[in-house]
């Protein structure tokens, strides 16, 4: 079996693709084998869902999108066989793609065709080129087991120091380990760990000076590179104080609860960012791909129980951003500082938002619950123009929270996250976005 996709609707609208043996990719992302408008297909995420052929049978598979993939309107959990037909949507409001499926041609099978005859001939000729080879391996591997022997010999007098060296860092890895996994507010007793660790390399570095056997350079040299890596990550750590964003603008993160006028309900992150409620936001989460707007609209601050209805204030023309208006008066928690510029490569951030939330009322039917936020680290991995890419956490609800950086000061926005990574590469539009929106 073959399949073909035909887009339905979207900006690609009309086009046609075949799915081949190595299957296909769908998303934003410019890697993908069908990419989406990133400005107009907002429903879409970066890498959003892949399609394949087992089997003879089509497979989609939802690659961690951040608003779902649906088969004939019914949400899929992982992956799901398709039948001639069946109609794909990546996200509840987005682009629509038919699957069509039809029987491959029937391979030849009459006696004595071309192909088989090239092959027989083929065989002969390179009867006697495969005994030479098998007889060149054997010699190889005889070889081989003579250079084994030698260089197991060599280094049998140094195995018992190499155990000892290995046991050593390990237990240096691990004690970082736990240091790492203990972290809070500034990581109390952060120098003292960053002096162990670059102790314990010039040690290890000594060491290898004075090796001379391939094997043992080989490990000491793995060793090192381990120990440096965790040092590097609690030197991180250390240049932001998480415990201090938490408290002066985690309680200006908000959730926001949207209900479409189909009923459906969605649910995402957003931050306060004047007292009188103005809150920015993800322009995909209050409005779909066709323009459809939301019937209602309620936020409700983190560690409050109350929802206030809001409406759309603005939308941008570029970037997936808008700002939401809380309908009653405030004053409200805010975060007033935007960043000037985008936080640089291998800088750390902190992410304030709703994740694994996947609805929410859009009225005051809450009252009971308090809503609580989730703080995420990450580091910045890549940046352009229109995106930051941020290795932390993310999932669904996460769109619209504020990426926070070291000064407290709103560094950008989440909008999607990378396929096939578990969502733990995060992509946010920068700084100087939002700041053109408020401005």
């Amino acid at each position: 079996m073959s399949a073909r996709l035909a887009i339905l609707t979207g900006t690609l609208a009309g086009q046609t693709r075949d799915v081949g043996p190595a299957g296909i990719t769908l998303g934003r992302d410019p890697r993908c084998d069908i990419r989406f408008d990133p400005t107009a297909d907002t429903e879409v995420s970066a890498h959003h869902a892949e399609l394949r052929m087992e089997n003879g049978v089509a497979i989609v598979r939802d690659t961690n999108s951040t608003n779902g993939v649906y088969v004939n309107d019914s949400r899929v959990r992982g992956e799901q066989a398709l039948s001639d037909g069946d109609v794909v949507r990546l996200g509840a409001r987005g682009p629509k793609i038919r699957v069509e499926t039809q029987a491959a041609p029937a391979a030849a099978t009459t006696k004595g065709s071309t192909t088989e005859r090239v092959a027989v001939a083929v065989g002969r000729q390179t009867r006697g080129l495969r005994a030479a080879l098998v007889a060149a391996v054997v010699l190889a591997i005889g070889a081989g087991a003579v250079a084994l022997v030698s260089a197991r010999r060599a280094d049998a007098a140094r195995s018992t120091e190499l155990g000892v060296l290995r046991a050593r860092n390990d237990s240096l890895s691990s004690a970082i380990d736990r240091d790492l996994r203990s972290m809070s507010g500034r990581l109390a007793g952060l120098d003292s760990a960053l002096t162990a660790t670059k102790r314990e390399s010039e040690r290890l570095r000594t060491e290898l000076a004075s090796e001379r056997s391939g094997a043992a350079v080989r490990l000491l040299s793995a060793q090192i590179a381990k120990t440096e890596s965790r040092r590097g990550a609690i030197a991180v750590a250390a240049r932001i104080d998480y415990e201090a964003i938490a408290r002066t603008s985690g309680k200006a993160v908000v959730m926001i609860a949207v209900e479409m006028p189909d009923g459906q309900l969605f649910s995402g992150s957003g931050v306060g960012v004047t007292a009188a409620g103005a809150i920015v936001t993800n322009r995909h989460l209050i409005r779909s791909m066709d323009g459809v707007l939301p019937r209602r609209i309620a936020v409700a601050y983190a560690d409050t129980r109350e929802w206030l209805p809001a409406h759309i204030a603005r939308v941008a023309a570029d970037g997936d951003l808008a700002m939401l208006q809380i309908d009653r008066e405030g004053p409200y928690p805010f975060v007033a500082n935007v960043a000037s510029d985008a936080p640089a490569v291998g800088a750390p951030v902190a992410i304030i938002g709703f994740p694994v939330v996947e609805s929410a009322p859009a009225g005051g039917s809450m009252d009971s619950a308090t809503v609580r936020s989730t703080l995420g680290v990450g580091t910045v991995s890549g940046s352009s123009t229109g995106a930051l890419q941020i290795d932390a956490f993310a999932t669904e609800g996460s769109s619209g929270s504020p990426v926070f950086d070291a000064t407290g000061s709103i560094a950008g926005i989440v909008y999607g996250g990378a396929r096939d990574v578990g969502g733990r590469v995060v992509y946010a539009v920068p700084a100087p976005a939002v700041s053109a929106l408020l401005h």
